[in-house]
């Protein structure tokens, strides 16, 4: 709605504020798709990733990044879906991934600007 130049800087708010929040030396922030952020905690607890998780929405909130014409509120919010499963020699990554997405995809249906996690199982474990 308000152009490239506006959403590439809005990105890279977002961006910022993620790496900012990522203490760890092993942590990763990547983006991953158009409009999309991984963050790659590996060892993390689901308790500690999903405190993590949250700071990172809060901080986004906090932000006050204009977002005019969102059904969600005036700033931009993200939705954050978490898996923390301990994968398997051998496991293919895009199974972790197509977990973290699910648990995305009920975030956003669940309301948008809000943490969903999932266990290995893909099963809700919480919802903030």
């Amino acid at each position: 709605r308000c152009g490239h130049l506006a959403g590439d800087e809005c990105l890279r708010k977002i961006a910022d504020a993620f790496t900012a929040r990522i203490r760890r030396p092993q942590d990763i922030v990547a983006r991953y798709g158009g409009e999309e952020f991984a963050v790659i905690l590996p060892g993390a607890s689901t308790e500690w990733a999903f405190g993590l998780a949250e700071s990172l929405r809060l901080a986004i909130e906090q932000l006050e990044i204009p977002n005019d014409g969102s059904s969600v509120g005036p700033f931009a919010t993200v939705s954050i879906g978490i898996d923390t499963r301990r994968p398997e020699i051998g496991e293919p990554a895009d199974e972790i991934v197509a977990a973290a997405d699910a648990a995305l995809y009920l975030a956003k249906t669940q309301g948008r600007n809000r943490t969903e996690c999932t266990t290995h199982l893909g099963q809700p474990v919480e919802s903030q």
